[in-house]
């Protein structure tokens, strides 16, 4: 049964990030009867979840659009036995081993912190404190302006490019050219549609990231006629390696 099918009646939780299918079905399971976990691909747009590793405020747009009924959760986490590992920001920052973690909203948020802080010191506890993040009220973020064209960076960054000859328009960075992973993935998998694989989006991700990198130039990769789940996936593959990414205008749309 495709997703669609299986999520009737249930509550769906998508995750963007790749997952075997006994580490989904573990989680449906430990979750309990009325839920489901699907990949991104396979989920509805009616979902109500949505676990993503830590993406840019592009890529949760992207997302928010994609499913626009869901909580969408940054998730960071690893389980050894089922080979996943999904470090973020957070992860790293706890393992340098601070004694406490705090997101705070505002000013005031922080008096209350601090004298907490202060009686454990006095008490002479050694116990780190649990990461806490401020959930009072707080301002929305500003809408960003389109990242066109891209911020220096320091490396090279990738450019989503929709209606336009890629090849031609070299000269601005290089262009990733898809009909070998398309090849690739067509062959491993013996799929006629490899682009509607989780394999795919991997691959062409890791590969304009390394070229991001290794040749310090702009990364084109022609999107035009992917599906909102298949670029999703591509955007937050890109995000997770902290790679920047914007997407070139159409001429159309000029």
């Amino acid at each position: 049964m495709d997703g669609q099918e299986r999520a009737a009646g249930a509550v769906v939780v998508a995750t963007t990030m790749p997952l075997s299918a006994q580490a989904r079905a573990d989680l449906s399971q430990m979750l309990g009867d009325g839920y489901i976990v699907l990949d991104i691909k396979a989920a509805p747009t009616t979902a109500t979840i949505v676990l993503t590793t830590v993406v840019s405020a592009r890529t949760l747009g992207s997302l928010r659009e994609l499913f626009p009924d869901a909580r969408i959760l940054l998730t960071e986490f690893n389980d050894q036995g089922r080979g996943i590992d999904y470090p973020g920001p957070i992860t790293r920052a706890l393992e340098g081993g601070p004694d406490g973690y705090y997101v705070a909203h505002g000013l005031n948020a922080l008096p209350a912190i601090v004298e907490n802080e202060t009686r454990l010191q006095l008490a002479g506890s050694t116990r780190p404190s649990p990461p806490m993040i401020d959930a009072g009220p707080r301002e929305p973020a500003a809408p960003r302006p389109a990242a066109w064209p891209p911020v220096d960076s320091g490396h090279g960054s990738i450019v989503w490019v929709r209606g336009q000859d890629t090849a031609a328009d070299a000269s601005t960075g290089l262009s990733l050219e898809l009909k070998y992973l398309d090849d690739a993935v067509t062959g491993l998998l013996q799929t006629s549609e490899p682009r509607d694989t989780g394999l795919w989006a991997s691959l062409v991700a890791e590969t304009a990231v390394h070229l991001a990198r290794t040749t310090n130039t702009d990364v084109l990769v022609d999107v035009t006629g992917l599906s909102p789940a298949t670029l999703a996936q591509l955007e937050v593959h890109v995000s997770s390696e902290r790679i920047d990414h914007s997407v070139r205008p159409d001429p159309d749309d000029a």
